[in-house]
């Protein structure tokens, strides 16, 4: 399914919230897999696959946004899709997580004027 399919199925009113939720949690599972084995490239491939919205449905705590392994998982285009669903604080707070444990690509670019421009 793609990303946009999944967005539509989100905002339609023609499904429950237990539906939604049940959904959500079905498209999040690879991501849960993922930081449960702390493997960073399927953590990588299973974000790719969400669509900004969905990974900004993940909370930041605990399994989530802010797990080492999901930290170590991005990539610049993953946080310029993010950028927009994103809150500003919890953007500041990736921003210094990634910085601390993250990719060095992924840092090298934050620390690029794109990346300050982008996602600070």
């Amino acid at each position: 399914m793609k990303s946009t399919q999944a967005d539509a199925i989100h905002d339609s009113d023609n499904f429950t919230q237990a539906q939604k939720t049940a959904f959500t949690t079905a498209r999040q599972a690879p991501v849960n897999a993922a930081i449960a084995a702390g493997n960073i490239v399927n953590a990588q491939q299973a974000l790719m696959r969400l669509s900004a919205k969905e990974v900004n449905r993940i909370p930041m705590t605990g399994a989530g946004l802010r797990n080492p392994t999901i930290v170590s998982a991005y990539t610049p285009s993953m946080l310029r899709r993010m950028t927009a669903e994103l809150d500003p604080n919890d953007i500041a707070t990736l921003r210094g997580d990634i910085l601390v444990g993250g990719d060095p690509n992924t840092i090298n670019w934050l620390n690029s004027p794109d990346g300050q421009a982008t996602f600070s």
